[in-house]
């Protein structure tokens, strides 16, 4: 992702949910630190890169360039520790109580990222196709534990950050697997 299409992104979904979640929990605040999210994205993104052995060329070969579930992947851990929303109530040398820790940012980077999924099939199959952004429907599996599947990736999320951090490969998976599940859906296939 480049730094345009992150600012882009930043703007229009990042910090229109996290505003809402912040106005929403009034104890939570919203830090406005688009920087620090991009820095931690390139992190991830270099990391990533390595484990899958892609050049850092200036080539525009197509090999070198992440698929958009571990795009993703990257950008929900980065949000995540980045964590954007922070209890505002609690004075700064008092140890957080169980009973104040909550996965809002899990969630605002889980919803986040399930958003630019959404945006990359979007684009990549409505040119020429003006029809496929009215008619593909984006819908999430049932779950019948917890009370919805965001808030079962949410919990997950939350557990895999905070025991042993969350794994990226695995993330850009469920991504990947979401997305044949709304192919699936939708009797279609996505480029």
């Amino acid at each position: 992702m480049k730094k345009i299409d992150f600012d882009k992104f930043y703007e229009d979904v990042v910090k229109t949910i996290a505003k809402k979640f912040a106005d929403n929990n009034p104890a939570y605040k919203f830090r406005d630190e688009p920087n620090a999210l991009y820095e931690e994205y390139i992190n991830q993104k270099t990391f990533i890169r390595g484990i899958y052995q892609k050049n850092d060329s200036e080539s525009l070969d197509e090999k070198d360039f992440l698929d958009r579930h571990k795009v993703c992947a990257c950008m929900t851990e980065a949000i995540i520790s980045s964590r954007l929303l922070y209890c505002s109530d609690i004075p700064d040398d008092e140890e957080l109580p169980k009973t104040k820790i909550n996965r809002l940012n899990e969630q605002l980077a889980f919803i986040s990222c399930w958003e630019l999924l959404k945006a990359f099939i979007i684009t990549r199959n409505s040119k020429g196709n003006e029809d496929f952004k009215v008619k593909v429907k984006f819908e999430l599996p049932d779950t019948y534990h917890n009370t919805s599947f965001i808030d079962t990736m949410t919990r997950s999320l939350y557990y895999a950050h905070t025991l042993n951090g969350v794994n990226i490969p695995l993330l850009a998976n469920i991504y990947y697997l979401l997305e044949k599940y709304c192919e699936e859906s939708n009797g279609l296939e996505f480029a």
